[in-house]
């Protein structure tokens, strides 16, 4: 039924998580020595068996994602191996890749774990029991970043720094009544791909009615590339893969004459105006983002900054909805004042 649906796919307010989510980490948790890296097969097993009977394939995707440097600011997972990656390519099979559990998750959820003041409920087929919600240090929902779609409703959090949600939650605590421009100022989403927001001015009003369309521009700088000016792509919007990006732009490059034939009298966005594209992206030098768009002779280079920012997914929006659950209730378009209270 609905409330089924609701509960497996709209994150709690008490954790910020799926149940898919939670009991994986709980599966972890279960495991013990929680230093030591193991096949995330053997989590995949313990989490299917135990407590979540649905495909093996949702199970490892959910583990991957929770892992991933670019999908959340503080992983709750770590791995050792082929996770996937920010261009977009899917993670090693479950038998190669090997996780164990981040400090952030203990430090979030498991740093006073004690199943007797902790809620516990039957698992899918009564013979276990399973946490129905973790004990969170501070309002994690607003750090986790956890998305979901139910029966008439879409929940998007976004991803806000540890040190931000103190922050504020410090403001209401001292002064309940603060004024919402007050609460919120200097509080806005962290995305681990770094990008600017464009309309940080209505964030209050989000955070206030619980929803919103925040708008995430790629930082792109002039650099000097092999003796002249290019364009040097170093932060991306949220979820946004750098093969995405190089695929539009190159999909626009490509003259229509020989896409449409030569009777189109008309021109492609970037024809006359990119020579070349070249992604040296490269984490192990710190770069984990770095996409070089070189302009053909006498392009400007602000002049096609503009155009890749209209044209192609290096300017994004991210729809924020805070519909979450409470006591397994659903709360929609739930206010951040009322997350942290």
């Amino acid at each position: 039924g609905k409330e089924v649906i609701l509960g497996r796919a709209i994150p709690a307010i008490e954790d910020g998580l799926l149940p898919v989510a939670r009991r994986s980490l709980y599966s972890f948790y279960e495991q013990g020595d929680l230093a030591k890296y193991k096949k995330a097969a053997l989590f995949v097993g313990a989490t299917l068996g135990k407590y979540h009977a649905h495909g093996d394939a949702s199970v490892y995707d959910a583990m991957v994602n929770l892992s991933q440097w670019f999908k959340k600011l503080n992983p709750l997972l770590e791995s050792e191996g082929n996770n996937g990656n920010i261009n977009g390519d899917p993670a090693a099979a479950m038998r190669y890749l090997e996780l164990r559990m981040s400090k952030a998750s203990q430090d979030f959820f498991f740093k006073d774990f004690d199943k007797s003041i902790v809620d516990m409920q039957d698992n899918y087929d009564n013979t276990l029991k399973e946490p129905s919600h973790f004990p969170s240090t501070f309002p994690s929902i607003l750090n986790v970043a956890t998305t979901g779609i139910g029966v008439g409703y879409a929940c998007t959090m976004l991803p806000h720094r540890v040190e931000d949600i103190c922050m504020i939650t410090k403001r209401y605590i001292r002064n309940p009544n603060v004024s919402s421009s007050e609460l919120y100022k200097d509080f806005r989403p962290d995305f681990p791909t770094g990008g600017t927001i464009i309309n940080q001015a209505s964030l209050p009003k989000f955070y206030d009615e619980g929803k919103g369309t925040v708008y995430v521009d790629a930082r792109i700088e002039i650099v000097e590339f092999e003796g002249k000016e290019a364009l040097a792509v170093t932060e991306l919007p949220y979820l946004v893969t750098i093969g995405a990006v190089v695929s539009k732009i190159r999909e626009l490059s490509v003259p229509l004459s020989q896409v449409k034939g030569s009777s189109v009298k008309t021109k492609n966005v970037f024809e006359d105006d990119i020579y070349d594209i070249r992604d040296l992206s490269d984490a192990r030098k710190g770069q984990p983002v770095y996409l070089v768009i070189i302009p053909k002779n006498g392009v400007s280079p602000s002049v096609l900054m503009a155009k890749l920012y209209k044209h192609t997914r290096l300017r994004d929006f991210f729809g924020y909805n805070a519909n979450v659950l409470h006591k397994g209730e659903l709360c929609p378009s739930i206010s951040v004042r009322e997350i942290i209270s």
